[in-house]
């Protein structure tokens, strides 16, 4: 497809200098075959390589980035779920609102008190569309960028450094607990 030329495009050019420096190139991506490119990866790598993809086609694993330097970890999908089934149970650090989620009265009562503020002089009409999108009407503005987004829970995997008397040679394998 490089060698397709556009409509356009004359088929030399007077410099004898700018056609040979084209043909170079065109010669050289004639050499550049993709599809006949060996892989650099070892049998070791290639089997590991085949037992992830089998394992994920599977789905008996999966892949969750960790709190620390974008870490990337491999964990048993089915480990996954419980930890994330056992914090999201936890009352202590989760409350199931259901139908009483304070969430839009909250919000109401947010707009009523800029709008408040705008009338009484505290702040400008310009200020109040910028923060919480109250426009010239006094009512919201419908661009998403106002609305208050609907929360989602993501578990990351908290990575805790092992202690020197508790790593094995060879063997470094951080904890994995969800934070």
């Amino acid at each position: 497809s490089l060698k397709l030329r556009h409509p356009g495009t004359p088929e030399s050019s007077s410099d004898p200098i700018v056609d040979g420096v084209k043909d170079d190139i065109l010669s050289f991506i004639d050499l550049l075959k993709p599809n006949t490119l060996k892989s650099n990866l070892n049998r070791f790598e290639r089997l590991g390589l085949k037992w992830v993809l089998d394992e994920v086609a599977k789905g008996d694993i999966q892949f969750a980035k960790a709190d620390k330097g974008g870490a990337l970890c491999i964990i048993d999908r089915s480990f996954m779920k419980e930890l994330e089934v056992e914090k999201l149970c936890d009352s202590n650090q989760f409350e199931c609102l259901g139908r009483d989620d304070p969430g839009p009265g909250v919000h109401d009562a947010l707009l009523n008190l800029w709008r408040s503020g705008e009338s009484s002089g505290f702040v400008s009409r310009h200020v109040s569309y910028n923060v919480v999108g109250i426009c010239d009407s006094g009512r919201p503005s419908t661009l998403s960028v106002f609305k208050p987004g609907i929360p989602y829970y993501y578990g990351l995997l908290k990575i805790h450094k092992l202690k020197d008397c508790d790593i094995l040679p060879g063997h470094p394998v951080p904890t994995a607990t969800l934070r």
